[in-house]
């Protein structure tokens, strides 16, 4: 995967916050939360719950590869998480990539602002 927008280095205060990393050509938004993501997939779950939270949805398997989509979802977002990037928001084609990465940001914003 070539990835062509890196975001600007968090700095030290920001490191345990969800951020938006980088976004490939191929239209997956990499999301990180400090530098553990990479590693263990429980960021992944607290985002993806809170995700389907704001939509009164539900969460369904798209693969066995650690992928999911929530249903009712008008940006039809797939939601990978693994070792190499960690967590991603695979966007389709047919949706406008600004609109998504908004969408992630608002979503990031969200979480950073409660309490773990």
């Amino acid at each position: 995967m070539k990835l062509f927008k890196k975001k600007k280095k968090a700095d030290n205060k920001l490191d345990n916050k969800f951020e938006i990393w980088s976004i490939s050509e191929e239209r997956w938004i990499c999301i990180k939360k400090g530098q553990d993501s990479f590693y263990v997939p429980d960021d992944f779950v607290v985002l993806v719950k809170e995700y389907v939270l704001g939509l009164s949805s539900k969460v369904k398997e798209y693969s066995k590869a650690t992928q999911y989509f929530v249903e009712n979802d008008p940006l039809n977002l797939i939601f990978q998480w693994d070792d190499l990037f960690g967590i991603t928001a695979i966007v389709p084609d047919e949706i406008d990539i600004k609109i998504a990465e908004k969408t992630i940001q608002g979503l990031c914003d969200k979480l950073n602002a409660k309490k773990f």
